[in-house]
């Protein structure tokens, strides 16, 4: 019997090492990641990979809301000195708070967009990475993203 009194242990770590693309056709506007990622087994509790239409993310697998701090990484680029963005959705709603850009260099060198967040998640939320090239419609090639969440209260 789940005594829901006393939270519950809710993680995640999500990642992935494999390139893919995210189609842009609107610069500046933020697209679903939507490139699958491995679940670490002996770090995540209570927690699994999010569902369509966006599946770079995590559900809260339990009854209980949570508050969470989440930090989402990728390495990517989107054309030569261009902006790339990454923002953290809650079921699919941007959180404009949570926007982060770096550039990617002038070769096409990769670069990294971090950012970081609490967010209270009800049972079955899902927090998901979203991705935008700020400047072009370049699309977006991710080499890899990293997403850790863990709760705190």
């Amino acid at each position: 019997q789940l005594n829901i009194a006393i939270p519950q242990p809710m993680r995640a770590v999500m990642w992935n090492q494999t390139t893919g693309t995210v189609t842009v056709t609107v610069a500046g506007t933020y697209y679903p990641i939507n490139l699958a990622g491995t679940l670490d087994t002996d770090a995540t509790f209570n927690m699994v990979a999010s569902g369509s239409p966006n599946v770079t993310g995590v559900k809260n697998d339990t009854d209980q809301a949570r508050t969470v701090v989440f930090v989402a990484t990728y390495d990517g680029k989107c054309g030569n000195n261009n902006a790339m963005g990454l923002k953290l959705a809650l079921n699919g709603t941007p959180i404009d708070a949570t926007e982060c850009r770096s550039f990617a260099g002038s070769s096409g060198q990769v670069g990294k967009t971090m950012t970081q967040w609490i967010e209270r998640m009800e049972p079955g939320d899902e927090v998901t990475m979203m991705g935008a090239n700020i400047d072009t419609t370049d699309d977006l090639e991710i080499e890899r993203f990293k997403l850790m969440a863990h709760a705190i209260q």
